[in-house]
């Protein structure tokens, strides 16, 4: 969480922050950030960004669902896709 404050980035920091319903997944992106050199502070920015378009609360479910199963992978793989791929993952149910 130290490296997104730091970032600058107000938006995903609060977004982050408003995810404290759910710390597993909090957990999820802060030892994604840690242990994984490739999972930038603006790979975290960005997945936060998208996290926060998602527009259900489904949706927003479904996609702490697939951080928690796919760790530091999930995190990188939601900052690298386009956000309609996003959507399109957290409409999908997790198995």
């Amino acid at each position: 969480m130290l490296q997104l404050h730091n970032s600058g980035d107000q938006r995903a920091l609060e977004t982050f922050i408003a995810i404290d319903e759910t710390p597993g997944t909090q957990r999820a992106l802060v030892r994604a950030s840690r242990e994984d050199p490739d999972v930038s502070k603006q790979d975290l920015s960005e997945a936060l960004q998208r996290y926060d378009s998602l527009e259900t609360p489904e949706q927003k479910r479904e996609m702490r669902e697939v951080w928690r199963a796919t760790g530091d992978e999930g995190v990188e793989f939601t900052a690298s896709a386009d956000p309609q791929t996003v959507r399109l993952i957290a409409m999908a149910p997790v198995m």
